[in-house]
């Protein structure tokens, strides 16, 4: 049989080896009484102790590059990559940048090289170099082509047309509390017509906003199931 080494005093990771138990583990190995820098006491076999797999009494785990990590330092962390101030001017993640002007991440990524708001010009990107040799590209707050440039341009466009004694069908149909579909059934059986008013989506492509009357509204609101 295999002598057992000599392990006491000696340091593996965070753990000193203390003393050497009489008792074995369930494969055989003898097993060490070892105490944590965190003060706590634990009981290892030989063979986790010498390969390194056992460097602590579990606290390493909770622990990231020896400090504590948690919820609020993982925050400040996310929050430090999504806005870089580089050069005296800000960039925005593009997550952050989702956020900023409250339109989807395929719109975003479009806007790269040709945006509505611009007059066909793409936002200003900053391209930055990541962990693991990842590229990330990150987008100009201000400026010319940056975010607040599509925020302006946003915000002076037309208000959404409005339609006298009609409402939005989906504004309809929440209000009697149905599905859209089964409030443009009703509409197919009555031979009702729809509105169909040209508006501008979020990302500033030309679409159409549906308007029905409010009489025919209030014609189903004592029969809609509720």
């Amino acid at each position: 049989m295999r002598s057992t080494p000599n392990l006491a005093g000696k340091r593996r990771g965070r753990l000193k080896v203390l003393r050497l138990l009489s008792e074995r583990s369930a494969s055989g190995d003898r097993l060490w009484e070892c105490r944590c820098k965190c003060r706590r006491k634990v009981i290892v076999p030989t063979r986790r102790l010498q390969s390194g797999h056992t460097r602590s009494c579990g606290c390493l785990k909770r622990c990231r590059w020896g400090q504590p990590y948690t919820k609020a330092k993982s925050r400040t962390a996310y929050a430090g990559k999504a806005r870089l101030f580089v050069d005296g001017r800000w960039w925005y993640s593009p997550v952050a940048a989702q956020r900023y002007l409250g339109v989807l991440k395929t719109t975003i990524n479009g806007w790269k090289e040709s945006c509505p708001w611009l007059g066909g010009k793409g936002l200003e990107t900053l391209p930055m170099e990541g962990a693991h040799g990842r590229t990330y590209t990150y987008f100009a707050k201000d400026r010319d082509r940056g975010l607040d440039a599509v925020l302006r341009a946003r915000q002076g466009r037309a208000p959404r047309p409005d339609v006298p004694d009609h409402v939005l069908i989906v504004a309809a149909a929440k209000e009697l509390g149905v599905h859209p579909r089964q409030f443009r059934y009703w509409m197919g059986r009555e031979d009702e017509p729809a509105v169909r008013v040209p508006s501008k989506g979020t990302d500033g492509r030309p679409t159409f906003r549906s308007y029905i009357s409010r009489a025919f509204v209030e014609k189903w609101q004592g029969e809609a199931p509720r």
